[in-house]
């Protein structure tokens, strides 16, 4: 990993390091390089967004499932 070659990465508190990863991901998205999906992830995609026309309400909220997850976790 990359951390592990570098050092001054690894000094970094959980903040900083989540803070790092969105400067890369913001490079990465202001780059040319052209980032295409692969042809099975727009497969799983178009499933995906079909399951959810058929069925709207069997999915849960980014707010609920945010809070399924921390009150699996206490």
């Amino acid at each position: 990993m990359i951390a592990e070659t570098i050092s001054a990465l690894r000094s970094l508190n959980a903040s900083q390091r989540l803070f790092l990863a969105s400067e890369f991901w913001e490079s990465a998205l202001t780059s040319d390089v052209d980032i295409s999906a692969s042809d099975a992830l727009m497969a799983e995609l178009d499933k995906r967004h079909a399951e959810y026309k058929a069925n709207p309400s069997g999915v849960t909220s980014w707010e609920d499932a945010k809070a399924r997850i921390r009150a699996s976790r206490s």
